[in-house]
């Protein structure tokens, strides 16, 4: 039995990635997503960033912007430093978000 297979978090996550892009394992989208969903769910800050990143852009699933940025601030207050700087400067733009300065000094810091 492996880690990802007893639900852990980090193991999940990798075997997702994996899956996604077919290193290491073979290819399989729809089971690569599957396992980033799981480890997201349990609040794994990787995954969440994973695929807030991907709803954003729409790579791999169906785009949805709003879920996205959800997922992405619930990735940058569990210290992803990459989602913390999206929002910083997505908020300092008004970048698919509205403008709002006092957000983007929050997750500069």
């Amino acid at each position: 039995v492996t880690l990802s297979d007893q639900q852990y978090p980090p193991a999940m996550f990798i075997v997702g990635l994996w899956k996604l892009t077919g290193e290491q394992l073979p290819k399989d989208t729809a089971a690569g997503l599957e396992l980033l969903h799981r480890s997201a769910d349990q609040k794994y800050p990787a995954a969440l960033y994973q695929l807030a990143s991907r709803y954003i852009d729409g790579r791999d699933v169906a785009q949805d912007p709003a879920k996205g940025f959800a997922l992405m601030r619930d990735a940058a207050r569990l210290g992803i430093g990459s989602a913390q700087f999206f929002l910083a400067a997505r908020y300092q733009n008004g970048d698919g978000v509205p403008r709002d300065l006092e957000q983007a000094r929050y997750f500069y810091q």
